[in-house]
């Protein structure tokens, strides 16, 4: 799984402020803050994330929201902030400890954003709801762009700070949580113990070799599958655990949305969300948290993955339509290169990378097969776009190729046409699969039903 980490975060923060280009608005876009707590909390993980969480039997795990919304037209235009905006305490989502002077250029180099803090929602109507998740280590805000492309076609985007494992988040009395090492070494640093490992189940180079070597869409051996998903997931046992921890906290931000609808929960949202059409998306960690939410979630009808690895989510059937972005290979290198790595030999790196990834697809492929049939699914490679430009829509940290002035408009359309597709109504699929078919900046992977259009 690919991380997002303060490494990262540094990254994709330093570089020329831009501003993303979305089409026409039908909606105004507003946002508000909620924190809710989540007080079954230790009833439904295991004794080590209790630990690891600190919440005794009674405790309860405090989560930061942030909903945009479709609001009333003609807003108070003060009401409007810079992207990246957090609270009123935190000026940014980020701690302040370690990233003083990316703030410090962020403060100098505001952008604002289109979103009006704690708009008067839009009356009489009620709109999709979809959840964001963060990659590891993220930002609440990191596409608050993305998050405005899709209010202004209709939707509610709920993004979700995932505690302790979130850049920074501000709960109830100002309390501020930032990232923590304890979380992400538990998460992927705690496996299986060496004696309790199956031997016959590793996951050799040559098996590697041999999958990658096999066309996508053709049947796999199951010998081999279930010998790269042991390895790659079944070990990992701290990784489903977190993983777990994200999704739980999905489902509940869910049931607090519920509340609201129903009034149990003092709102001006209220009535708002129609839960009866629920989509789910997410960068790196938060694109596996969205996928499996939306596999136990009946009312998910469509996930997004955004160059997230999917290895941690074993054979799981995907039993919603599902579209996969993933990053340029080179783009990939040359932001490794960016970043201080050392990378004695491109071509080995290029064809590691490669294989990697053309397992991973394998992998997703396989999982569309149900009991029901194929699952919809669109593995869609974006070209020049490497991992972290999957984020901070208003920073572009390229210097060179296309970046985030061409992706993120191509991004923003195709998920809107996605979630068009199988969210609402007398949306053709055409539109869609026209423009992932088309676009020269977008790279088809895999498709599993676009020809029958």
């Amino acid at each position: 799984m690919k991380l997002y980490n303060k490494i990262g975060i540094v990254s994709v923060i330093l570089g020329t402020l831009v501003l993303s280009a979305c089409g026409g608005s039908d909606y105004t876009v507003g946002v508000t803050t909620m924190v809710f707590s989540d007080n079954e909390i230790a009833q439904k993980v295991s004794a080590d994330m209790q630990a690891l969480l600190k919440v005794e039997e009674n405790g309860s795990r405090d989560l930061m929201v942030k909903i945009w919304y479709p609001s009333e037209p003609l807003p108070d235009e003060e009401s409007r902030r810079h992207y990246g905006y957090h609270t009123e305490n935190n000026d940014f989502a980020i701690d302040p400890e370690t990233g003083s002077e990316i703030l410090n250029f962020l403060r100098a180099n505001k952008q604002q954003s289109q979103s009006y803090q704690h708009a008067q929602p839009l009356g009489n109507s009620a709109f999709p709801v979809i959840f964001y998740s963060h990659g590891y280590g993220g930002l609440i805000e990191e596409n608050e762009p993305y998050y405005e492309a899709l209010v202004k076609k209709g939707y509610i985007v709920v993004s979700i700070g995932h505690t302790g494992e979130a850049s920074l988040v501000t709960l109830k009395n100002a309390e501020t949580i930032t990232f923590s090492e304890d979380f992400s070494e538990d998460a992927f640093g705690r496996e299986l113990p060496i004696e309790a490992q199956d031997p016959t189940l590793a996951f050799t180079q040559q098996d590697a070799l041999a999958l990658s070597d096999i066309p996508l869409g053709e049947q796999l051996p199951s010998d081999l599958l279930q010998r790269y998903h042991y390895s790659t997931a079944q070990i990992g046992i701290g990784n489903q655990e977190h993983l777990n921890l994200w999704v739980l906290d999905t489902h509940f931000v869910l049931s607090q949305l519920e509340k609201i609808n129903q009034g149990h929960i003092v709102s001006p949202l209220k009535g708002l969300f129609d839960l009866s059409r629920i989509g789910a998306v997410g960068h790196s960690y938060g694109g596996a948290t969205a996928r499996r939410f939306c596999n136990e979630e009946p009312r998910c009808f469509a996930s997004i993955n955004m160059d997230g690895s999917s290895f941690a989510l074993f054979n799981e059937q995907i039993l919603a339509p599902h579209l996969q972005y993933s990053s340029d290979i080179n783009a990939v290198i040359a932001e490794e290169i960016r970043d201080g790595e050392e990378i004695n030999d491109i071509e080995e790196t290029r064809q590691r990378l490669s294989i990697e990834k053309q397992n991973d697809n394998h992998a997703t492929i396989n999982a569309t097969q149900t009991d029901n049939g194929i699952t919809d699914l669109y593995l869609v490679t974006l070209q020049s776009i490497a991992h972290l430009d999957f984020t901070g829509s208003w920073v572009d940290i390229h210097d060179f190729g296309l970046g985030k002035q061409v992706w993120h408009p191509i991004i923003e359309s195709t998920s809107v046409d996605f979630f068009d597709t199988y969210l609402k109504s007398g949306i053709s699929q055409l539109f869609l699969c026209d423009t992932l078919n088309h676009n020269k900046n977008i790279t088809v992977d895999f498709i599993n039903n676009c020809n029958q259009q």
